[in-house]
């Protein structure tokens, strides 16, 4: 008989552990649920704090480009008008240089004289020749401005500029 009671009460203390050992889980668990709820709820903050930095960054980001855009745009006319009237500066800065330099050329007294401007054959050009060359092979032969512009297919200021450049 001593040995029922003694097993009755194994039985005891073990079914006595088991709903300790039970409670404690249950426990333990609704704990762990309370901190991984508490976790994400701090998600779930910092998830809208960082939407909201995300919405402020692509604000700022379309204002920025908006003024890139108008900031080239303001470039590209600047550069526009500046090309343009560069370009006109120096359009009439060669027409005032080539009405100078004609005025003294003589030109009109070949034509009085009837002496006839030297034949295209009297200067051999090779192709090789860069173009500076054979505006002075062609001076050094007698043409004037206006007549080496016409065999190059050049315009006269652009002969005049390497005359100008060569004699510096």
């Amino acid at each position: 008989m001593i040995n029922y009671v003694i097993f009755t009460i194994g039985i005891i203390v073990i079914v006595i552990s088991l709903l300790i050992f039970k409670k404690d889980t249950v426990q333990d668990s609704k704990i762990d649920l309370k901190k991984v709820k508490e976790e994400q709820r701090k998600l779930m903050e910092c998830i809208e704090i960082g939407e909201e930095i995300i919405e402020e960054i692509n604000q700022v980001g379309v204002h920025v480009i908006e003024k890139i855009d108008k900031k080239t745009m303001e470039l590209r006319n600047l550069m526009k008008n500046c090309e343009e009237s560069s370009l006109q500066s120096i359009h009439e800065d060669l027409k005032q240089r080539t009405l100078q330099e004609e005025v003294p050329i003589a030109e009109p007294d070949i034509k009085k004289q009837n002496i006839e401007p030297p034949e295209r054959s009297s200067v051999d050009l090779e192709p090789e020749e860069d173009l500076s060359e054979k505006i002075l092979k062609l001076k050094a032969s007698g043409y004037t401005i206006s007549q080496i512009a016409k065999e190059l297919d050049k315009g006269i200021g652009e002969v005049q500029l390497i005359l100008q450049l060569k004699k510096r």
